[in-house]
C-alpha cells in the first residue's frame, strides 16, 4: 500500500470499488498496533491505508495525473526526511566532537 503505482493499478482494475476489498482494508488497520507497526519497512503505508478509506481518494487514484501527484508528494516527503536525518546526524556529530567523544 506504500506504492502509488500499485494503488493506481488497484484503482484502475476496479478492485478499490469492491466492497469486500474495502472491508479487507479495514481489517488491515491492525498494522497500526505498535507491535506490528514496528515491523513496517514503509510506515507511510499506514497513511495510505487511512486515505484508502475515503471514496474520493480511491476514485482519484484511477487518474494518471493523481497517481503522479501522490508519487511526487511521497518523494518529497522522503527527501525532506532524509535531509532531516542528515541534519540530525551532523548535529549529533558536532556535539560529540565538542564533548571530545
Amino acid at each position: 500500500l506504500a506504492n502509488p503505482d500499485y494503488l493506481h493499478h488497484l484503482a484502475q482494475t476496479r478492485l478499490l470499488d469492491d466492497e469486500s476489498f474495502c472491508r479487507y482494508l479495514g481489517y488491515l488497520e491492525y498494522w497500526r498496533r505498535p507491535e506490528y507497526a514496528a515491523l513496517l519497512s514503509f510506515p507511510h503505508c499506514l497513511h495510505m491505508l487511512e486515505l484508502l478509506r475515503l471514496a474520493p481518494f480511491r476514485e482519484a487514484l484511477k487518474r494518471d495525473d493523481f497517481k503522479a501527484h501522490v508519487s511526487a508528494l511521497l518523494e518529497e516527503a522522503w527527501r525532506n526526511r532524509l535531509d532531516f536525518v542528515d541534519a540530525e546526524k551532523a548535529r549529533l556529530a558536532r556535539g560529540l566532537l565538542a564533548e571530545g567523544g
